[in-house]
């Protein structure tokens, strides 16, 4: 690989004054030499100069800053409010979890990006030839709407059993996604976040399925504290995503129920300390997603206190 030219140094360094607080001490993570190999293995395949998924790149700089089709990416000093970073850490189920193909990062190059975000997201004075783009042209997006009438729900990708056939025929019909999870017929997984009419949120609708589902998906859905009040039904749930959704604290009494809960996402919802403090009982719970909440580290650490074993993502 060759080495930048100065100018794309000038570039950079240009990029970093407009921002202060990316000026800092010299980075211990090189990005040329650390980072940058990291993306190429695991993200070009979806985001470089051939595709754009997302109407992200991530083979330069200059992409990296401009971001994806939902804003930034990156933001310097802080980890957990940076997507390049936190949609690695998701459960490998999650529909957000990256890289979506492939196999996913280490827990190795996870603290590898994230030491790098920490310490400022610098990306130093060398990189390769590939990365040099000082002025960014937007790239045609792969990407549009994620379902439309021309490219509508993808069917299931294994066999449902047999008896839940009619009920899960009805539900998509509704807009929700229903699947097996991993391979097996007697665990599902419903997304709720493409369903837009109101009768999906129907109850009486999907508990046939409830002793068969072990993961949620609310995200970014219309969902209310009052419909999730019925949750404790699925009594075998191991995964619930709730983010960015308008639920409170008052929903997190039923999730306080459900005993087997391994990983609970409340990312950008309106929860707060006295909220979390309804999952002291949930021992079982290993991972939780705070980053957009207004729980303080305070609380956050007495839940980890509570529950041996949970990793907290802020």
């Amino acid at each position: 690989m060759l080495r930048l030219k100065e100018s794309v140094g000038f570039f950079l360094a240009g990029v970093f004054l407009s921002e202060g607080s990316w000026v800092s001490a010299q980075a211990t993570v090189d990005f040329y030499h650390e980072v940058f190999p990291i993306l190429e293995a695991r993200c070009f395949k979806c985001h470089s100069d051939e595709k754009q998924k997302g109407d992200l790149r991530l083979d330069s700089p200059a992409w990296i800053l401009r971001g994806s089709e939902n804003g930034k990416i990156l933001t310097p000093g802080q980890a957990d409010d940076s997507p390049l970073y936190y949609l690695t850490t998701y459960d490998p189920d999650d529909p957000d979890y990256m890289p979506s193909k492939g196999k996913g990062l280490t827990v190795g190059e996870q603290g590898l990006l994230r030491r790098w975000i920490e310490e400022g997201a610098r990306f130093g004075d060398e990189v390769s030839s590939m990365m040099v783009m000082s002025e960014a042209v937007p790239p045609s997006s792969s990407v549009g709407k994620k379902y439309t009438d021309d490219q509508p729900l993808p069917p299931a990708t294994y066999d449902i059993p047999t008896q839940f056939a009619e009920t899960v025929e009805s539900l998509r019909e509704l807009g929700l996604l229903v699947d097996t999870v991993n391979h097996d017929a007697n665990r599902l997984e419903l997304s709720f976040t493409y369903a837009e009419d109101e009768r999906a949120f129907e109850w009486n609708r999907i508990e046939p399925l409830a002793a068969s589902v072990v993961k949620l998906g609310f995200a970014r859905s219309k969902v209310s504290d009052r419909q999730l009040a019925k949750l404790p039904v699925f009594e075998n749930l191991r995964s619930l995503d709730l983010r960015d959704t308008a639920i409170t604290d008052a929903a997190l009494e039923s999730v306080g129920a459900l005993e087997g809960l391994e990983s609970l996402n409340l990312y950008d919802t309106a929860v707060t300390d006295a909220g979390i403090a309804h999952l002291h009982g949930l021992k079982q719970l290993r991972r939780l997603y705070l980053r957009g909440t207004s729980v303080s580290a305070a609380g956050a650490n007495r839940l980890q206190q509570a529950i041996p074993g949970l990793r907290v993502l802020r």
